[in-house]
């Protein structure tokens, strides 16, 4: 980038809140000019406080708590998980079940999720019904399962990482559970969709921040398959993940409004290249984004999130061999 070198600094917090403060002090000790399409769940309060003391801008992450979304050096492409497990919601209630239950990992950032989504739901004419919380460690499904729908609940959002949710289809495919349910499409891709029950996943529906690969409606998701072809990759479209194709448009977008700076690349440098930037050509996967401007939100998320850098959902369906953009 202007003829520096660009060094991958990775740091895996292992699930553990102690490991994930101590990955946001290993940003700042390695003068990290910017965290890109990175994570946090078990210890988002310590590391946004960190890394906002430092001034490091976070591009492209998934923000997990409603600490994430009052930074002002955070520039999420997507509405965050907040937002989008609201957006599952809604989906169910749009297609008639009013009273979606809410399926997520037992994680600390869990408890923070209902209380904003509840009103989402009620504002768009439901409500929240259970909230089924899934630990790491579960191995029999069952009762999860089964619990979705306890108390009259018709449907389930299901926010789990993708061996918990597959988990999750296979027993409620072995039950022969009927109810809907809506899932987040950025855990998966059309190769794994292909691998599980059709007569669950054609009726399922998907919701995500970024578009699917080989959505045929999305044409400038080819820039994202040379991008990994120039890294050696032999992935093809089908194969990434919502979330993978995320991270490609984060590091696109820092490259794009970090290639503007003039003079040395730092942090501060980052952050102010980030929030004056407009219009970066997202390849169709969002509109132009402005990262710095932040945009009202409408309809029944509105009342919890006034404001967002890029409220832009997909929703989507599977058929069977690929995605279809619903609307």
């Amino acid at each position: 980038l202007q003829g520096h070198k660009l060094i991958l600094d990775q740091c895996d917090s292992q699930d553990s809140a102690t490991i994930e403060a101590q990955c946001a002090q290993k940003v700042v000790n390695d003068k990290a000019v910017a965290e890109v399409a990175g994570s946090a769940s078990f210890n988002v309060t310590a590391l946004q406080a960190t890394l906002d003391a430092a001034g490091i801008p976070r591009i492209g992450m998934l923000m997990s708590s409603a600490t994430e979304y009052g930074s002002m050096t955070d520039y999420a492409i997507d509405p965050g998980l907040i937002l989008l497990l609201a957006g599952m919601v809604v989906e169910l209630i749009r297609h008639g079940c009013k009273n979606p239950s809410l399926v997520t990992a037992d994680d600390p950032a869990a408890a923070q999720i209902p209380p904003l989504i509840k009103p989402i739901a009620t504002q768009a004419g439901g409500t929240l019904g259970n909230v089924v919380l899934i630990p790491g460690t579960a191995t029999d499904y069952s009762s999860y399962v089964l619990g979705t729908t306890a108390n009259g609940s018709c449907g389930g959002a299901i926010a789990l990482s993708t061996d918990q949710a597959n988990a999750y289809i296979h027993t409620y495919s072995s039950l022969g559970s009927t109810f809907k349910l809506s899932f987040s499409s950025g855990t998966y891709s059309t190769t794994d969709l292909k691998k599980l029950p059709a007569s669950v996943m054609t009726k399922a529906y998907f919701t995500s921040g970024e578009p699917f690969g080989d959505d045929p409606k999305v044409p400038g998701m080819a820039n994202v398959e040379k991008i990994l072809k120039g890294g050696g990759s032999n992935l093809t479209l089908a194969d990434l993940q919502g979330q993978s194709i995320g991270a490609v448009l984060a590091i696109h977008a820092f490259m794009v409004a970090a290639g503007g700076i003039k003079g040395a690349i730092t942090a501060a440098s980052v952050n102010d290249a980030m929030k004056n930037a407009t219009d970066i050509n997202m390849w169709g996967a969002t509109p132009p984004w402005s990262p710095g401007k932040y945009i009202t939100v409408g309809g029944p998320f509105g009342s919890v999130f006034k404001d967002v850098s890029n409220p832009f959902l997909w929703d989507e369906g599977w058929n069977g061999s690929h995605r279809s953009e619903e609307h």
